[in-house]
C-alpha cells in the first residue's frame, strides 16, 4: 500500500544519504578539498529530481557543513563555488519547465509547497512526536532517541577548538536535522515520509553511538538480546499496523487499479493522493491545491479524465466548492468503501 506513497521518497533519501556521506568525507579528511568535491553537484541534483522536497535537505546539509567547517570550505572556495554553479546548471531543465508551465523558475516548488502546507490547527511537530515510535519502527525509534541525545549534547557543549571529529560529525548531523525539523514541523503538514531523511540521520547518529559504546564496553551480547526483543515486539506491532492500514486505506489501491483497467487511452486523475494514484493508475495525477484558482479540472488531459473525491475531505476544497465548481461537470462512476463499510471516496469522470 505504501509503495505508491514512498515511490520517490526512498530513492531520494538514498541519494541524500550519499550526499551527506560524501560531503562529510570531504569535511573530515586530512587532505585538502579537491576536484572530487564536484561530485556533490550531480548527487544533489539527482536527489532533487527524484523528489522536489529534497531541496530543503540539500540546503540544510550545506548550512550545517558551513557552520561546522567554515574555514575548510573557505580555503577551498574555488572548487566549492564551482560545485554550487554546477548544481544550479544541472537544475536548468527544471527551471525552464517551471517557467514555461507556471511563469517562474520556482513555480513547481511553490505548487508542491502549497499542496504540502499544513492544514491542521495543531503543529505538525506535535503530530510527529505523537507518532514517533511508528515513524521508523520500535528499534529505529529507540536508535533515533539515542541519536537525538548524540547530536544535542555536542550542540549544547560547542567548543570549536580541539573538538574531537566525532563531536563535529554529530553537530553536522544535528544541525541538518534541526533545520529540516524546524521547517517540516511548522509549515508543512505531518506525513511520515516527509521526515524519512532526518529520521534516518538520527538513526545513524544513534547507531554510531551504540557502536562506540560496544567497542568500549564489549557488551555485545547484552545489546544483541535487547535488539532481538525489540525486533520481536516491533514485528508484532508492524503486523498490527499493516492490518489497520489495510482496513482503512486499501480503497486507494482499488481506485487506482480500476482507472488503470478502464482507461483505454490517454488519461489523467485529479486527486488528493497524487503519488498513490499516479502509481496504481498509470495516469498523470494532479492535486487539488495550487494554481490555477478555482476548479482544477483544466489540469486534466486525455480522453479518460477522472476525479477522486474523498469523503473525509483531506487536502480537497471545501464541500460547497466541490459541489459548485466540480460536480456539475462530473459523472459518478462508482463509490468506494473502506474495510469497516464506511464510504471512503467517490470516483467521477469528467465529461
Amino acid at each position: 500500500m505504501q509503495s505508491g506513497s514512498f515511490l520517490t521518497d526512498v530513492p531520494a533519501t538514498f541519494a541524500l544519504l550519499l550526499l551527506a556521506a560524501v560531503l562529510w568525507r570531504h569535511l573530515s579528511s586530512s587532505e585538502p578539498i579537491g576536484a572530487t568535491f564536484l561530485w556533490l553537484a550531480p548527487i544533489g541534483a539527482a536527489a532533487f529530481y527524484l523528489r522536489y522536497g529534497a531541496i530543503l535537505a540539500i540546503a540544510s546539509l550545506a548550512v550545517a557543513a558551513f557552520v561546522t567547517s567554515a574555514p575548510r570550505l573557505i580555503a577551498a572556495r574555488g572548487v566549492v563555488s564551482a560545485t554550487g554553479g554546477l548544481f544550479v546548471a544541472l537544475l536548468v531543465p527544471h527551471l525552464l519547465v517551471a517557467t514555461t508551465q507556471f511563469g517562474s523558475p520556482w513555480g513547481i516548488i511553490v505548487v508542491a509547497q502549497r499542496a504540502a502546507a499544513g492544514s491542521s490547527s495543531q503543529s505538525s511537530l506535535l503530530d510527529y512526536v505523537a507518532a514517533f515510535p511508528l515513524l521508523v519502527g520500535p528499534l529505529g525509534g529507540a536508535l533515533a532517541l539515542l541519536g537525538i541525545a548524540a547530536v544535542v549534547v555536542p550542540l549544547l557543549t560547542w567548543r570549536r577548538s580541539s573538538a574531537p571529529m566525532s563531536a563535529n560529525r554529530s553537530r553536522y548531523l544535528g544541525l541538518s536535522v534541526l533545520i529540516q525539523i524546524a521547517f517540516l514541523g511548522t509549515i508543512i503538514h505531518a506525513e511520515g515520509r516527509y521526515i524519512l531523511f532526518p529520521m534516518t540521520l538520527l538513526v545513524i547518529a544513534g547507531s554510531s553511538w551504540v557502536a562506540s559504546w560496544l567497542r568500549s564496553s564489549m557488551n555485545v551480547w547484552a545489546m544483541a538480546a535487547v535488539a532481538g526483543v525489540a525486533l520481536l515486539i516491533g514485528g508484532g506491532l508492524s503486523v498490527a499496523q499493516v492490518a489497520v492500514r489495510t482496513t482503512y486505506w486499501d480503497w486507494k489501491r482499488d481506485v487506482g487499479l480500476y482507472v488503470r483497467a478502464h482507461a483505454f487511452g490517454p488519461c489523467s486523475v485529479l486527486t488528493s493522493d497524487v503519488p498513490i494514484m499516479a502509481w496504481y493508475s498509470g495516469c498523470p495525477a494532479y492535486p487539488f491545491a495550487g494554481p490555477p484558482e478555482g476548479s482544477h479540472l483544466g489540469l486534466l488531459s486525455g480522453q479518460w479524465r477522472y476525479v477522486i473525491v474523498r469523503e473525509d475531505g483531506d487536502h480537497q476544497p471545501a464541500p460547497e466548492i466541490i459541489a459548485r465548481d466540480y460536480l456539475p461537470n462530473l459523472r459518478l462512476v462508482r463509490d468506494y468503501f473502506d474495510g469497516t463499510g464506511r464510504l471512503a471516496a467517490r470516483l467521477y469522470r469528467a465529461d
